[in-house]
């Protein structure tokens, strides 16, 4: 018996923990999370990445989105311009944040509208 799965949904999911330094060490976040253990990949890799995914999407008639978590990714030095990509490439942009950074930072970064599910 075969089964076909069948989803509305227009998106090409990743969900991308790029590293895990944090600048908290809450009590109820799992070390995995804060330790620092994990580092990001350089912007040239993720660009490419970047634009794979978007590329693969593109030809599957989906739009990219991008869950963005791991440790406080917001404080990555290539971060602004990697959302900014993401945006150019039509995609979409989801970030797991501890909200930590100046609201002009978000201000400045909130680059395409808000989605909600």
């Amino acid at each position: 018996m075969f089964f076909s799965l069948k989803n509305k949904c227009n998106y090409f999911s990743v969900n991308w923990a790029l590293m895990n330094n944090c600048n908290y060490k809450c009590s109820y976040c799992h070390p995995d999370l804060n330790s620092g253990s994990i580092k990001a990949p350089s912007y040239e890799v993720v660009v490419q990445f970047v634009e794979n995914i978007s590329s693969h999407a593109k030809k599957l008639g989906l739009t990219p989105y991008f869950e963005f978590g791991g440790g406080e990714v917001t404080f990555l030095r290539y971060f602004s311009k990697l959302i900014q990509l993401i945006h150019k490439n039509g995609g979409l942009v989801c970030i797991v944040s501890n909200g930590s950074k100046s609201l002009l930072w978000w201000r400045e970064n909130a680059v395409m509208p808000l989605v909600y599910w």
